[in-house]
C-alpha cells in the first residue's frame, strides 16, 4: 500500500514538473534586419527560453516556411536558419516550433528587391555603372546637372547625394539635397527611381556620390570630379587716343542716321508694305488716354488705357496700348510694324489677342489691343504654386488637372491658327500668354523684338539676348526658325504649365543648357505627370524637326486627355517645393 502511494506521488510530481516546464517555456524567433533582401542570404535565429534541461533527445526545434519543413534540430536551445528568398516570399510565414510542446513563434516575411542597375551621369553623359568607377572634367563656378538612376527596385529606392571636398582637416563628405526626384513603376511592378541635383562646382570638390537605399542595404556610385582651372590668358589692349576720337565721330554720325531713319519709318508706316496696308486700323491718337504702365522692355512699353469710341461710338473702352520707344532700333520698328500687319491678317480668333487699332502717323507708334485682366499665364501659374502648400493642407484645389490641360489645348489651338497663315511666333512661352476674365488663354507678343528685361527669360549668347530655355535645337545651333521650332517651344510651355510656372533647366548656365540639349538631354518628367502626357513633350522635343507633330495633332491629343485629366496629370500629388 505504501509502495503504491509512493508511485502515485512520483507520477504526480513528474506530471506537475512537466506542466510547469511547458508553461515556463518560451520560443523566440528573430532576424537581424526587419526586412529580407531578394537574392541575399538571410539568417534567422530561434531560441528556447526556460528552466528545462535539454539534451535527453526528446526536444526538437523545427523550422517551417508556410508549414513546409525547412530544418529540424534535436536537443539544443538555439538554432539558426539561412534562407535565400525572392519577392514571391513576401507575406509568407516563417515558424520556429518546439516539439513536443508545439510552442512556437512566427514572423511575416517582407522581401525587398534592390535595384538591379544604378547609374550616374553628368549633363546626360559620362554614365557610370555601380560596379565601375569613372570621372568627369568640370570647371569651377559652372553649373552641372547630375542624374542618378536606380532601376528595378521594390519598393521604390531612396536616393541620397553626397559631395566630397578637400578641407583643412582633410577630405570631408556632406549630404546635399536633391533638386528633383521621382519614382515610376514598370510593367513588372518594380520601381525605377531618378534623382537630380544642379550643382555649382566649388574649387574644393573632389567627388560626387549617389547612394541608393532600399532600407538596410545600399548601392552607390562615386564619380571623381577633375577640376579644370584653365581660364586662358587675359589680353590687355591699349587704345590710342586717335581711336577714341574716331569712335566719338562714329557715334555722332550714328545718332544723325538714327534720327533720319525715325523720320523715314514714320512716313513708311502709312504706306503699303509686304504685309499689307494698315490704314483701315488707324485710330485717332487724341482719343486714347494712357493710364498706367503694365509692361516694359528695352524697345517699348505696354499701357493700360482707355480709347473713346474704338468699340462703340461715344463709349470709352479699356484697352492695352503697346508703345514703341523713340530710341528703338530700325529692326525693332520693323518688327513692330510686322506685328500690326500680322494682327490685320488674323482678324479675330478666341485664342489670339485681338488688335483694335493702331496709331502710325506720328511717333511714338501705337498698337491698340484688347485688354485682358487676367494677366499673363506665367504669373497666374506661379501665384497658384506659391499658395499651393497651404491650400493642400486645407484640402483645397487651386487649379485642376483639367483646367491646366485646357490651357495647353487653347494655346495649341491659337498656334494652329497662326501656323496656318505661315506665322512663326519664335517666343512661345507662358509669359507671352494672356488670360481673359474667364481664364481663356490668348497668344500675344507677335513682334520679334522682345522684352528682354527679365534675366530668367532672356540670356546673352553670341546671338544676343534670346530665350535659350524655350528654343529648339536648330534655332540654337543654326539660327533656324520654323513652325516646328514653335512646336519645340510648346513642349517647354506644356512643362511650364504642368509644373505651375517652374523655370526650365533651373540652375543651369545658358551655355550648359545649349550643350546639354545638343547631347540629347531634355527636361525631366514631373513626378505627377503620366507617361502619356510626358510623351507629348518628348515628341515636341525630337531632334529632327520634321518628326515633331503639327499643332493640330497636339491639340487633338490633349483634347482627348481632358475628360480623364486626373489620370494624366495627378495634381493632388503635386509638390510645389520641387519646382521653382
Amino acid at each position: 500500500m505504501a509502495s503504491e502511494g509512493r508511485c502515485a506521488l512520483l507520477l504526480f510530481v513528474s506530471i506537475f514538473t512537466r506542466a510547469c516546464w511547458v508553461s515556463s517555456l518560451e520560443v523566440k524567433l528573430s532576424r537581424i534586419s526587419p526586412y529580407e533582401i531578394e537574392g541575399k542570404e538571410t539568417e534567422f535565429y530561434c531560441k528556447l527560453e526556460g528552466d528545462q534541461e535539454i539534451g535527453d533527445g526528446a526536444t526538437f526545434i523545427i523550422w517551417l516556411l508556410d508549414n513546409a519543413k525547412q530544418s529540424e534540430v534535436q536537443g539544443v536551445r538555439r538554432s539558426h536558419l539561412r534562407l535565400k528568398l525572392n519577392r514571391n516570399h513576401t507575406g509568407s510565414t516563417l515558424k520556429c516550433l518546439e516539439h513536443p510542446s508545439q510552442i512556437n513563434d512566427t514572423l511575416k516575411l517582407d522581401v525587398r528587391v534592390p535595384p538591379y542597375s544604378v547609374t550616374l551621369d553628368v549633363n546626360s553623359t559620362q554614365a557610370c555603372a555601380s560596379d565601375t568607377g569613372c570621372s568627369a572634367v568640370v570647371k569651377i563656378g559652372r553649373y552641372y546637372r547630375f542624374t542618378c538612376n536606380a532601376s528595378g527596385s521594390n519598393p521604390a529606392s531612396n536616393i541620397t547625394w553626397l559631395i566630397t571636398t578637400k578641407g583643412q582637416r582633410g577630405m570631408e563628405q556632406r549630404k546635399v539635397p536633391a533638386d528633383w526626384s521621382q519614382s515610376r513603376q514598370d510593367e513588372s511592378m518594380d520601381w525605377d527611381t531618378s534623382s537630380q541635383i544642379n550643382l555649382q562646382i566649388p574649387n574644393s570638390i573632389t567627388r560626387i556620390t549617389c547612394r541608393v537605399f532600399p532600407d538596410d542595404t545600399f548601392k552607390e556610385i562615386s564619380m571623381k570630379l577633375v577640376v579644370n582651372n584653365h581660364h586662358g590668358k587675359l589680353l590687355f589692349i591699349i587704345v590710342p587716343s586717335s581711336v577714341v576720337v574716331l569712335m566719338t565721330v562714329v557715334m555722332a554720325f550714328s545718332c544723325i542716321l538714327r534720327s533720319i531713319a525715325r523720320h523715314k519709318r514714320t512716313q513708311e508706316a502709312r504706306k503699303e508694305s509686304e504685309y499689307g496696308t494698315i490704314e483701315d486700323f488707324e485710330f485717332p491718337r487724341g482719343k486714347i488716354t494712357l493710364i498706367e504702365v503694365i509692361g516694359s522692355g528695352h524697345f517699348g512699353q505696354v499701357f493700360k488705357a482707355t480709347a473713346d469710341g474704338i468699340l462703340k461710338e461715344g463709349v470709352e473702352s479699356e484697352v492695352a496700348v503697346k508703345v514703341l520707344k523713340k530710341s528703338a532700333t530700325d529692326v525693332a520698328a520693323n518688327d513692330f510694324k510686322k506685328e500690326i500687319a500680322i494682327h490685320k491678317n488674323l482678324k479675330n480668333h478666341p485664342n489670339v489677342v485681338s488688335m483694335l487699332g493702331c496709331c502710325t502717323e506720328l511717333e511714338p507708334l501705337f498698337i491698340i489691343l484688347e485688354y485682358l485682366p487676367g494677366g499673363n499665364l506665367q504669373s497666374f501659374l506661379r501665384n497658384k504654386k506659391e499658395a499651393w502648400p497651404q491650400a493642400a493642407m486645407e484640402g483645397a484645389e487651386l487649379v485642376s488637372s483639367s483646367q491646366l490641360l485646357a490651357f495647353a489645348s487653347q494655346i495649341a489651338t491659337g498656334m494652329e491658327c497662326l501656323s496656318s497663315i505661315g506665322f512663326i511666333h519664335r517666343d512661345l512661352a507662358a509669359r507671352n500668354i494672356l488670360l481673359d476674365e474667364d481664364l481663356v488663354c490668348k497668344l500675344s507678343d507677335f513682334g520679334l523684338a522682345r522684352d528682354v528685361s527679365g534675366i530668367e527669360q532672356y540670356e546673352m549668347t553670341s546671338m544676343g539676348m534670346i530665350p535659350v530655355r524655350w528654343m529648339a535645337i536648330e534655332s540654337l545651333v543654326d539660327n533656324v526658325y520654323t513652325t516646328k521650332s514653335d512646336v519645340w517651344s510648346f513642349g517647354v510651355l506644356l512643362w511650364e504649365i504642368i509644373t505651375l510656372g517652374a523655370h526650365p533647366y533651373r540652375g543651369m548656365h545658358p551655355h550648359d543648357v545649349i550643350d546639354s540639349i545638343k547631347r540629347g538631354f531634355r527636361l525631366p518628367t514631373p513626378s505627377h505627370c503620366s507617361d502619356q502626357l510626358y510623351e507629348v513633350m518628348e515628341e515636341a522635343w525630337r531632334e529632327t524637326p520634321s518628326e515633331r507633330p503639327a499643332f493640330s495633332s497636339l491639340r487633338e491629343t490633349i483634347d482627348a486627355m481632358i475628360p480623364d485629366a486626373t489620370i494624366y496629370l495627378d495634381m493632388p500629388h503635386f509638390v510645389a517645393d520641387k519646382y521653382t
